[in-house]
């Protein structure tokens, strides 16, 4: 479990929204440390929405080009 709360502090990088919600998207076995994290880690709702809006808030060039940086990040 100590690895679990590892990963979730990484991924949430000190947003105290982050470490709420992370671990709500998550299986109880998940977090037991029983089944494997998933990669990267689901987003509750509450999470999607705020990214989603600030998101909606840049130009299209701007948005465009983070949704290259991510299928990069991805590929």
């Amino acid at each position: 479990m100590a690895r679990v709360r590892q990963r979730l502090i990484f991924e949430a990088q000190g947003n105290p929204l982050a470490l709420i919600d992370l671990p709500m998207a998550l299986s109880a076995t998940q977090l037991a440390a029983v089944e494997a994290l998933p990669t990267p880690l689901p987003l509750t709702p509450r999470l999607q929405g705020l990214h989603e809006e600030r998101i909606a808030l840049l130009s299209a060039r701007t948005r465009r080009a983070l949704l290259l940086a991510a299928l990069d990040f991805y590929r």
